[in-house]
């Protein structure tokens, strides 16, 4: 059998999809999109869940700060959706949850 060199991107590449790496470099991108897009009064009490189906799942510390973002849930969507205009983001789902 003849191995033909490879590129090290195309190497790199395959480690950090078999071993998640690129998995956990999307999660630190849709944080800091979160936090840009609520800002400090929500980040500290919140905490960015999954991605699923076009729907990012956003983990809330109080049911009065569910309430506050459920209200605000249009323009935060729409923060979102300029700071990555590249992902299908449709919809936010507040979660009530301890964060920490």
């Amino acid at each position: 059998m003849v191995h033909h060199p490879r590129h090290i991107s195309d190497v790199l590449t395959e480690f950090m999809v078999r071993y998640g790496y690129t998995r956990q470099r999307w999660a630190g991108i849709l944080e800091e999109a979160w936090r840009e897009a609520a800002g400090p009064g929500f980040t500290s009490a919140t905490q960015v869940g999954r991605l699923r189906r076009g729907v990012l799942e956003i983990l809330v510390a109080s049911s009065p700060l569910l309430q506050e973002l459920t209200f605000q849930k249009a323009d935060l969507l729409q923060r979102l959706r300029q700071l990555l205009p590249d992902q299908p983001i449709h919809d936010l789902r507040f979660r009530l949850a301890r964060i920490g």
